[in-house]
């Protein structure tokens, strides 16, 4: 079932994908579109792309650009940073683009690299369920069927009419769907969606995944900071029941956002106060997360901050991004800032996780570096 609760075609493993792919492992002879959701980007990115694809050359695609917060850097510093991401998940891409399938936001840019770089060869668009790639493809062959674009094709103009509708009934879309979008001859292939299986939405039930899936962009809440009265001990934050982190050591005026969907709840505590050990009964999820084995400890993060090491030429008056922490499948992350005025030397930033069995935490580097208005 897909985020809006509706069924969709049966998901494939990352091994099923390779078995229909393998053909592709012994010649250069296509272009691969890799989709990533950018509420999601460290949970949705395919790992060992190149198991799947060989040597064939990568595009990557951030969708949902529409959904992410109002305060996000330009289109620009958002494909440097997705490019970053993929170059630290071991793909080199030749091109990357942010896109909004909904409002056209990249469209344009998005079909000029693919057809610039196609030369001839077939297209195959893949990426993890819920990626928003049935409705990339749509929106791709719409861009090249506009007669007032530079990337009409006639040959989409055409197929845009007879684009196939998923059955509702699991497994006859299983293979490829092949759309004859290219007049210059080659294929552009829509793959199915894989089973990430750490991924939140297949921990959840198919209520609570429509629920958790926004609606409109995410907006930024301001936690109480950890330092707040002079504090300097460890503070936990529960985020509904999917995601639980305690920063132990910080600089002073350390500020946490949660940019996340309105069913998430943000919960802290200060020394002296209750540390929920299991996830709360009133929190978002807890039910789904407690029968499957509740919290984990996870990954931590520990590193010594130094003053010289970030760039802080920036507009934002007083906070610099540090870090982001997400969870696998969770439409959205949690930013650490600090003071932009504080001595960083010989100060470190300590932090530890638990979140759901069978999911991931992730560190990254920060996509919204502005902290954001208190308005």
């Amino acid at each position: 079932t897909d985020i809006s609760g509706s069924t969709q075609r049966l998901l494939v493993s990352p091994e099923q994908l390779r078995t229909r792919l393998d053909e592709l492992k012994s010649k250069r002879s296509t272009i691969i579109v890799l989709l990533v959701d950018m509420l999601d980007a460290s949970g949705s990115f395919l790992g060992r792309l190149r198991n799947l694809v060989g040597k064939n050359p990568v595009i990557v695609v951030g969708t949902k650009a529409d959904l992410l917060p109002k305060n996000m850097p330009d289109e620009e510093i958002m494909t440097d940073w997705l490019n970053e991401t993929a170059i630290h998940k071991g793909i080199r891409p030749i091109g990357v683009q942010v896109v909004s399938a909904k409002n056209g936001m990249g469209m344009k840019e998005a079909a000029k690299i693919i057809l610039m770089e196609r030369r001839k060869r077939d297209v195959y668009i893949i990426g993890a369920a819920n990626v928003g790639k049935s409705a990339f493809v749509r929106a791709l062959i719409n861009e090249m069927s506009d007669f007032n674009s530079r990337t009409f094709d006639p040959a989409a103009y055409n197929q845009g009419r007879f684009l196939p509708v998923e059955s509702s009934v699991p497994g006859t879309t299983l293979g490829m769907i092949p759309l004859k979008a290219f007049a210059s001859g080659g294929t552009l292939y829509d793959t199915p969606g894989v089973h990430l299986h750490h991924r939140m939405q297949h921990t959840l039930t198919p209520e609570e995944v429509k629920v958790l899936h926004p609606r409109g962009r995410l907006r930024p809440f301001i936690a109480p900071s950890p330092s707040k009265n002079g504090n300097s001990k460890p503070v936990t934050y529960t985020w509904g029941s999917l995601l639980q982190f305690t920063i132990e050591n910080y600089p002073e005026g350390t500020q946490i956002v949660f940019y996340g969907p309105k069913c998430m709840k943000v919960l802290s505590a200060f020394p002296g106060e209750e540390i929920p050990s299991e996830p709360p009964i009133s929190a978002f999820g807890s039910e789904s997360i407690t029968k499957r084995g509740g919290w984990r400890d996870m990954r931590k993060f520990e590193k010594n901050l130094r003053y010289e090491d970030y760039e802080w030429e920036i507009d934002c008056a007083s906070y610099r991004a540090i870090i982001d922490v997400s969870v696998s499948g969770i439409f959205g992350w949690a930013t650490i800032y600090v003071p932009i005025d504080h001595s960083f030397d010989d100060t470190r930033l300590q932090i530890s996780t638990r979140a759901p069995v069978g999911t991931e935490v992730f560190f990254r580097p920060p996509l919204i570096l502005d902290f954001p208005s208190r308005k």
